[in-house]
């Protein structure tokens, strides 16, 4: 659901509501996501892998919202405003690809240490 953070930089930078309603709504969804899938594993007293994936992609939507509104204000020109949307918008594009192929990445070495460590000998 994180990747569908990009979806609001397609609307026009004036209209920071709609950008921040699309990111709240997204925010919602993956709480209410989050909450089914609790509801449907069993209880553990640690953070898993999901759990930690599921709260850097909150916290990125949550910078998101804080980044419409600023966008959004006062502080720039228009003509600034949107080259620094577009600027943030590549840039936001290759975090979120380096962070997922790392996640990967980390996620894989695991599976891999754990089947190495459960097979025998």
């Amino acid at each position: 659901m994180s990747i569908l953070g990009f979806v609001p930089f397609s609307f026009d930078v004036k209209q920071p509501n709609t950008r921040i309603s699309l990111v709240v709504t997204l925010i919602l969804t993956s709480f209410n996501f989050r909450w089914i899938v609790t509801q449907r594993l069993p209880t553990v007293s640690y953070l898993t892998l999901l759990d930690k994936y599921a709260i850097i992609g909150l916290l990125y939507l949550g910078y998101l919202a804080c980044y419409f509104g600023l966008i959004g204000s006062n502080l720039f020109t228009n003509e600034n405003r949107y080259s620094f949307d577009l600027i943030m918008f590549f840039i936001l594009i290759c975090l979120f690809s380096i962070f997922n192929i790392f996640y990967f990445i980390l996620i894989l070495v695991k599976y891999l240490n754990y089947e190495k460590g459960a097979s025998p000998i």
